[in-house]
């Protein structure tokens, strides 16, 4: 995944040209990591240069500005690790 953004400014936007006349433009983005086993619950927004570490948990409508350990529960805006996700929270056995 990437997190594609955009100059603010009209003039950074319009496409520019290199020294050879082939076109290039101003987009830049930062790599977006979710690592194996995470769920992410509905609504989310997960910042650009973000990870999100191994079967860690989102809350829904929370909005990711920083890493994320893995193992952990985490909610919130912006989302906060609330704590960390242990074998005393699985279901087997019930």
């Amino acid at each position: 995944m990437a997190t594609p953004l955009h100059p603010l400014r009209y003039q950074e936007r319009n496409i520019k040209f290199k020294s050879d006349g082939t076109p290039y433009d101003d987009e830049y983005g930062k790599p977006l990591v979710i690592e194996s086993n995470c769920w992410i619950a509905s609504n989310v927004v997960i910042a650009g240069g973000v990870t999100i570490g191994e079967g860690s948990v989102i809350g829904a409508g929370s909005v990711v500005t920083r890493d994320i350990p893995p193992h952990s529960l985490a909610a919130g805006n912006p989302c906060r690790v609330i704590r960390q996700i242990t074998e005393a929270d699985s279901m087997r056995g019930l």
